[in-house]
């Protein structure tokens, strides 16, 4: 049986994020989205993945590179 990831207060992420509760509470509350250098740290810690926090903006030019990209292997 796989253990539960262990849980973390805000006050414990925002300390090993480098920034405060508030932040991470606002992050939870979608009120404010971490920036882009935070996204990959915060999958890594509490399994949210980096792209959950994309704009609709961020998603499209992010879908667009990716097409680019395969489509550039495959030549």
């Amino acid at each position: 049986m796989a253990e539960a990831p262990q849980e973390r207060t805000q006050t414990a992420v925002g300390e090993l994020l480098g920034v405060s509760q508030s932040a991470v509470g606002q992050w939870l509350a979608r009120t404010s989205r971490p920036s882009e250098k935070l996204r990959k740290a915060i999958e890594r810690l509490a399994g949210i993945e980096a792209s959950a926090w994309e704009t609709s903006r961020e998603r499209r030019e992010r879908e667009e590179l990716d097409e680019r990209l395969s489509l550039a292997a495959q030549s």
